[in-house]
């Protein structure tokens, strides 16, 4: 204080001496900062020597005020009155904890009341345990819950003990013990040995807690994690392609869809199989990194699920309502009718999530493996399902290429997206125009058929003066959907330029009968052999060379009771037991007796007729896969191994014939082997031993999978390939350049010109393959369908072949067969009904001579005649003599008339009991035409 006191009593002297002097103000003022300075640096010193002096009492001032500071505003709102928050969460989790024990205590004592009277004992531990292990399996929520439960156990006893030894409120009791778990740092401040203790302790469990807390969620991610590693998880994709079920097929369809959608940058792909998604992925790896023929996908993504083709939830599960198209693939290592009664099943699933009210947006394509199935199937699909049955598919391939070789390599360009393909497509312009004139109207594609809007009928070939209508699609041959535009070209361009001496009329010769030899056996043999009879010429001979014995062909031909005897009419079965492998036996093939001839030959079932036949009289030879008794669970491999060394000896053999042929200057043509094979691998094999050019094999998987990808595209290529490759209108089909153009003149031709003869023998011209000339690097004759440019001009070769869309033999019989009995049919109305009578009804009907309806499944008992009903009278067209009738019965002697029930198939028949005569069994062509002759004749029964 007295040092204080002087500093301000030497202030004031200065400022008085200041009033009294004369010094300047400015001088003055100088002073007085200069005194200020002096008088904070001793206030400094004076602060600094109180603090040492006050050093413990300033801290504890200054931490009373700091919790008083602090404890003030945050005020837990639970301590004000009743703790509504705290008591809620204690009452909520002590109420589930209450629950859960009387009901454990209430199972535990049932069980005990159980085992007494069986006198055993059940130790709590193992009881508590069971029912641990039971909630786990139950519920996917039980370690969180687990974890919940024993966290709040934790917090509810450190808040009790809290409350009791330090007097601590309910909520802060309990927010003080979620501390302690939560944060093991927070009991670093607490006071006191007993607060201590509770609060280790209660960290201690926090940390174990929170341990298995984090084990869980690590389990729960993993667990997650592995489920989408299993394909477990939904797919969201519109518009894509899905694939049911795996096979050796599958990689063949990606590849093929691949191929299909590269114009538009790739679409996804979803597979919805049993096989893991790993392993499937994996798969899909190897045969993209593949160095023999490395799979692309060309910007298409491929998406695996694993599950139940079959099962609804998991059709969901890869939105299959929003497919555009669905692929349904038999599976492996089935027979076929388990392998087809599932994918009868597969289609009811389908059809049940369209029934749900998902819906379907896309068509079914479904791989059948017997023909005879392909009927319930249809009816189940209800108009949605598109049918392939793959063997009936391969065993017609196989007959086309054998009776035509280059064929086979002629289909293997067209199916696929490799090169050139179908498409349809709509074009106003020429709406109203006829066929005839569209047929030049593309550059880049080729015309060969309408798609009628109005029957969704698919008419390959149309004639000429057919006139498109309105929604009218062309059917056209082009290498992409986006790859062809109109030009301004007119058929008159060609017709009228050409010379009429330039024309080559072919002319159908009447066809020598064909012998073929089958080696090995299929299990659809019988559907092959009726398919061959239909197109054979008559008196053909058909020899079937395997090691089936011949007491078990019978059964095999009738698969076992499930389908008719064969009734052939053009072909005559030759039998041959033996190994086609063994060189010996193929040399010279010893006839066998089926015993159908026993009392003419005297010979019985297996017994040598002596008849022999060498390969170089054969006109065709098919090596098909064998699935006979020995061979039916090989695989593929070992099937192509065997057609590869079946291959390799007939070749040699016919080499060696060809040989002798031409020493003794003799001229000697030898048909080709065509084998088929199911390996992709064994292409580059076959290749290798296939010298003459074409392609003598037909791979038959990677033809089915085109065949599904190119449905699967687009539903009605299933129609145009159907027929293309059956023996019931029109088929694919090479010619002999000079069938169409005169060799001799030698006079340069464009393609178009070649087309425009083709097509006065009603044909279309669709490709052609070229003789190699010299200029080429290989001597191999290379395939052109739809040509790039056609209008280039070429010395036409004789050797040179004509890729042709014509009517086959027996279309084209019938064709001609339903024009001339139109045409009588016509005649014979108009003469009739000339003279004022009344024709209510005329037309075609088989008549059954013998009137057995035992023997009505003889095509030989019927007999077509030309009917009509005239003047209350029912008669024939005479054949004998033209414009007369023969009379069959009087309208009003008809006593009843029974419609047919169905049998036999193809027929629809009605029976007419007639009064004094015998009753007689009529067919029509149609159900409706059959309708139509019950009605008219019933008008005239009596009752």
């Amino acid at each position: 204080r007295s040092d204080s006191g002087g500093v301000k009593i030497g202030a004031h002297s200065v400022a008085g001496d200041a009033h009294h002097s004369s010094l300047d103000a400015n001088k003055v003022a100088h002073q007085l900062i200069e005194q200020q300075k002096q008088l904070m640096a001793e206030q400094s010193a004076l602060l600094a020597r109180l603090e040492n002096l006050n050093l413990s009492a300033a801290f504890a001032s200054d931490g009373e005020q700091q919790c008083n500071s602090t404890s003030e505003p945050e005020t837990d709102p639970d301590d004000e009155g009743f703790p509504w928050v705290s008591g809620t969460v204690l009452l909520v989790g002590c109420g589930f904890l209450l629950r859960l024990t009387l009901t454990e205590i209430e199972i535990f004592t049932k069980k005990l009341s159980h085992e007494s009277e069986v006198q055993t004992n059940i130790p709590l531990g193992e009881f508590l345990q069971y029912r641990l292990d039971y909630y786990f399996s139950a519920t996917q929520w039980a370690k969180p819950l687990l974890l919940l439960g024993v966290t709040f156990i934790l917090i509810l006893v450190s808040s009790i003990i809290l409350m009791m030894l330090l007097g601590d409120s309910l909520a802060a009791a309990m927010w003080k013990a979620w501390t302690y778990v939560a944060d093991p740092g927070t009991h670093a401040d607490t006071d006191g040995t007993f607060g201590r203790i509770i609060a280790f302790g209660t960290t201690i469990g926090g940390m174990l807690v929170f341990a298995l807390m984090i084990g869980v969620i690590s389990d729960s991610i993993g667990e997650k994690v592995d489920e989408l590693k299993k394909g477990k998880s939904k797919v969201i994709e519109a518009r894509h392609t899905l694939v049911l079920g795996w096979s050796e097929k599958g990689l063949a369809i990606l590849r093929q869809l691949a191929l299909a959608n590269e114009s538009e940058g790739g679409k996804p792909i979803v597979v919805l199989c049993e096989q893991s998604k790993e392993d499937m992925e994996e798969m899909l790896r190897a045969a993209e990194s593949s160095k023999d023929d490395g799979l692309k996908l060309h910007g298409s993504r491929v998406i695996f699920r694993s599950g139940n083709p079959l099962a609804e939830h998991d059709l969901i599960k890869v939105s299959a309502p929003k497919a555009r198209s669905i692929i349904a693939l038999s599976p492996d290592g089935l027979e076929p009718d388990a392998a087809d009664s599932r994918m009868v099943r597969q289609v009811l699933s389908l059809q049940k999530i369209k029934q749900t009210g998902d819906g379907l947006s896309g068509h079914i394509v479904v791989e059948l493996q017997d023909v005879d199935n392909k009927a319930l199937v249809q009816m189940v699909g209800k108009g949605d399902v598109e049918v392939i049955v793959s063997h009936d598919l391969i065993g017609r391939m196989m007959l086309l290429s054998a009776r035509s070789p280059w064929l086979a390599t002629v289909l293997d360009d067209l199916m696929g997206f490799d090169g050139s393909e179908f498409y349809l497509k709509h074009w106003p312009e020429l709406v109203g125009k006829p066929f005839g004139s569209v047929l030049y109207r593309f550059d880049n594609a080729v015309p060969v058929g309408v798609k009628v809007a109005k029957t969704q009928r698919i008419m390959l070939n149309p004639p000429d003066d057919m006139i498109l209508q309105d929604a009218d699609e062309i059917l056209v041959l082009a290498e992409d959907d986006d790859s062809y535009t109109l030009n301004d070209q007119d058929i008159q361009d060609y017709e009228g330029s050409r010379p009429e001496s330039d024309v080559v009329q072919k002319k159908e010769a009447e066809k020598p009968p064909e012998k073929l030899l089958f080696c090995g056996w299929r299990r659809d043999m019988a559907d092959m052999i009726c398919e061959l009879d239909y197109d054979v010429p008559p008196k053909s001979e058909l020899w079937l060379f395997n090691n089936v014995p011949m007491e078990a062909r019978a059964m095999k031909l009738l698969d076992k009771g499930n389908k008719s005897q064969l009734k052939l009419k053009n072909i005559t079965m030759k039998h041959v037991v033996g190994n086609p492998v063994i060189r010996r036996e193929l040399i010279s093939l010893v006839e066998v007796s089926d015993g159908n001839n026993k009392e003419a030959d005297g010979f019985d079932v297996g017994d040598r007729t002596g008849r022999r036949e060498v390969l170089n009289y054969f006109t065709s030879i098919l090596i098909l896969s064998d699935c006979s008794e020995d061979h039916e669970e090989v695989n593929s491999e070992a099937s192509d191994s065997r057609s590869v060394a079946t291959t390799l000896i007939i070749q040699d053999i016919q080499r060696g014939i060809s040989e002798r042929k031409h020493a003794l200057g003799e001229v000697c043509e030898l048909s080709p082997p065509i084998s088929e094979i199911l390996d992709s691998r064994t292409r580059s094999l076959m290749q290798l031993i296939n010298k003459e050019g074409y392609q003598g094999y037909v791979l038959s998987n990677h033809l089915v999978a085109s065949a599904l990808a190119m449905v699967s595209e687009d539903r009605y290529m299933n129609k145009v390939y159907g027929e293309l490759l059956s023996c019931q209108g029109n088929q694919i089909q090479i010619r002999k350049a000079r069938d169409y153009i005169n060799i001799g003149k030698r006079e340069p031709l464009s393609f178009w010109d070649v087309a425009c003869l083709a097509r006065m023998s009603e044909e279309i011209a669709i490709g052609y393959i070229p003789v190699p000339d010299s200029s080429q690097e290989t001597d191999k004759p290379e395939v052109r369908l739809n040509p790039e440019n056609k209008s280039e001009l070429r010395i036409w070769n004789a050797q040179d072949r004509i890729i042709v869309i014509a009517m086959c033999r027996q279309a084209k019989y019938k064709h001609e067969l339903r024009a001339a009995r139109s045409k009588a049919e016509s005649d014979l109305y108009k003469q009739f009904s000339s003279g004022g009578n009344e024709v209510p009804i005329h037309g075609w009907l088989k008549k059954l001579n013998s009137g057995k309806e035992n023997e009505m499944d003889n095509d030989d008992h019927w007999r077509d005649r030309l009917c009509f009903v005239m003047n209350g009278k029912m008669a024939y067209a005479s054949e004998k003599k033209k414009g007369e009738t023969e009379p069959v019965c009087d309208l009003a002697k008809i006593r009843s008339i029974q419609p047919g029930n169905g049998w036999p198939p193809g027929y629809n028949t009605f029976k007419l009991e007639i009064e004094g005569a015998k009753s007689t069994i009529f067919s029509a062509p149609t159900p409706q035409e059959c309708g139509k002759w019950i009605l008219v004749l019933s008008r005239h029964l009596k009752s």
